[in-house]
Formats: C-alpha cells, sequence, structure tokens
C-alpha cells in the first residue's frame, strides 16, 4: 500500500492541531499601544498602582484622584495617574 505525502496544511488547520500556535489579532492592542492611551478604567487604574478597585474609589471619592464620567463609567487620565503617583513619591 503506497502512502501519500501530507497535504500541505493552512494556517488555520496549523493553529487547531498546535494550540501553541497564536496568531496576534490586528485589532488587539500591543505593549506599544499602551504608551498612547489617554483614558484608562478605573479597575485598569487600580491595577497599575497595584491597589484594589474599592480602595481606589475611596481616592477618588475623597478628590485625591480626578476622574471623569462618561455616561454610568468612570475613566483615569493617565497624565492624572502620572500625576498622583509623582506627588506620592516626592512627599
Amino acid at each position: 500500500m503506497e502512502t501519500q505525502p501530507p497535504s500541505p496544511s493552512t494556517e488555520d488547520d496549523r493553529r487547531h492541531e498546535d494550540p501553541q500556535v497564536v496568531e496576534a489579532d490586528p485589532g488587539w492592542p500591543t505593549p506599544d499601544d499602551f504608551d498612547d492611551v489617554r483614558l484608562i478604567t478605573v479597575e485598569d487604574a487600580a491595577e497599575r498602582l497595584s491597589i484594589c478597585r474599592t480602595k481606589l474609589y475611596e481616592l477618588i471619592a475623597r478628590g485625591e484622584l480626578p476622574t471623569i464620567k462618561i455616561g454610568r463609567s468612570r475613566r483615569v487620565w493617565m497624565e492624572d495617574l502620572r500625576t498622583f503617583v509623582a506627588q506620592r513619591r516626592t512627599a
């Protein structure tokens, strides 16, 4: 019995065969994209500060970190977050 050589696989076939093959989605941000981020969620700001979201909301309620409200959600300006950190670093 003769065996046929395997047919060339497409990229989709390889991705399904090998879970290690991962393609970057052009719509997803890359690490280079984060330098241009101007507004972030409260959750992202808390993560960047390595504090819990509740603690960050306490800081916001005390007026220590300004936010803007868009609809029902709050956003933090990256520049305000940098200023917040810089003020505490020198204090």
